[in-house]
Parts: C-alpha cells; sequence; structure tokens
C-alpha cells in the first residue's frame, strides 16, 4: 500500500517538487488532512511550527522536519516534540550531501587536525537563512560551529557547498552540487517510509541511509 503523506508548505518549490514527484511515479499519495496522513513533511516555515507540532501531537504522526532557520527556542521544541512523536530534522535531504556528511569525521580523524578548513554557499536569492543550515550542519561535523561561511545568494541555485582543507603544501577540496530539487525529494521520501513505523525520538538522514543499505 502507498505511504499517506501530508505536506506542510504543499505550495511552496519543495511541496510542489514533492507532489509532482508522487503523481508521476507512485509509491505515495498525499492528503490534505494531517489525521488521514500516516507520515507529515515539512518545508514551510519557522512561523508553522507551533501549530504544525499541535497537530501532530493531537493525531499521533510522524513529522519529518526539512525548514531550516529556526531559533535556539524552535529548535528546543522539535528535541522535545521527539520525546513524544517520531521526528527526523535535517536541513538537507539530499542523498549525495548526506553521504558527504557521512565522509566528514572519518577525513576529520585521519588527518588529525592537521588542517585548516573553509567553507563556502550559495544559494538562491529566496533563501532566507544565511549561512544556510546546510554549511552550519558541517561546521558542526567537523567541531567547528563558530567559525565563519562565505554565504552567497545568487539566482536560481539550488545548493552548492565547498569545503576546502588546506594542509602544509597540498589542499583536499570537497564540493557537492544540486543540480534538482528532485535529489531532495528522494531523500525526504526515503525518510517517510523510515519514520513512518517507528517509536517517538529524534532521528536523522544518517540512519535512513544506513537502513536502506541492508
Amino acid at each position: 500500500m502507498p505511504t499517506i503523506l501530508y505536506i506542510s508548505g504543499a505550495q511552496g518549490k519543495m511541496g510542489q517538487a514533492i507532489s509532482s514527484w508522487v503523481h508521476t511515479h507512485g509509491g505515495f499519495s498525499i492528503h490534505k488532512e494531517i489525521a488521514a496522513a500516516e507520515v507529515i513533511i515539512d518545508f514551510s516555515s519557522p512561523k508553522a511550527l507551533v501549530p504544525l507540532l499541535e497537530s501532530c501531537y493531537l493525531h499521533c504522526k510522524p513529522l519529518i522536519v526539512g525548514t531550516t532557520g529556526y531559533s535556539l527556542e524552535q529548535k528546543s521544541s522539535l528535541q522535545h516534540a521527539a520525546q513524544q512523536i517520531p521526528l527526523l530534522l535535517s536541513p538537507n535531504f539530499s542523498l549525495g550531501m548526506n553521504t558527504l556528511m557521512a565522509l566528514l569525521p572519518l577525513l576529520s580523524q585521519k588527518l588529525q587536525g592537521k588542517y585548516q578548513v573553509d567553507i563556502s554557499e550559495i544559494h538562491h536569492l529566496h533563501k532566507k537563512d544565511r549561512p544556510s543550515g546546510t554549511a552550519l550542519a558541517l561546521l558542526k561535523l567537523l567541531g567547528e560551529p563558530t567559525k565563519q561561511v562565505h554565504s552567497l545568494r545568487l539566482g536560481e541555485t539550488l545548493g552548492e557547498h565547498t569545503l576546502v582543507f588546506a594542509l602544509e603544501g597540498e589542499e583536499i577540496e570537497l564540493k557537492h552540487r544540486v543540480q534538482s530539487r528532485y535529489s531532495f525529494v528522494q531523500g525526504a521520501l526515503l525518510a517517510a517510509n523510515f519514520l513512518k513505523n517507528k517509536k517517538p525520538g529524534l532521528y536523522s538522514m544518517q540512519e535512513v541511509l544506513c537502513d536502506s543499505l541492508k
């Protein structure tokens, strides 16, 4: 049976991309009521968080959050929510980016701190948070959450992140570029199937990737 989704932010670009993919490929269906859905996917705005969480609590629905730009208080609310419902929070649903994220701790360990790192990111003009949630997650993985990120908002660029590790006499450059929103869609739908039967708790895309390899 298709997994039934409710999309918070259905009229936004990501919401429309998910709807288009589901209509074309199947395997999922979309309902207009939270109560009738198996998994809630949120690509809306931080302003929608409180009523969304209230509805998920009321109907005991798993929630996938792809919205970024939350305040510290809102992030705390999300962590608290995971005590009552299954919740997956990720700044990026691209399988390629999440694979890169999985590699960073190993790379940092192998280099034994003998490097300097520079991170830059480019997104479309309409993206409100700066730096991106993805860039902040990359910094956190490298243990440098206060380091500055070079952020550029340009045209309709969907997302480009570049990491440069400078060592003595050499450099390592990692770059991830999104060419289609459907890279995010596929990750979000994979996460939906992963989350729908989970117990309350805070889950990650790294767990989704590991589960998909079983």
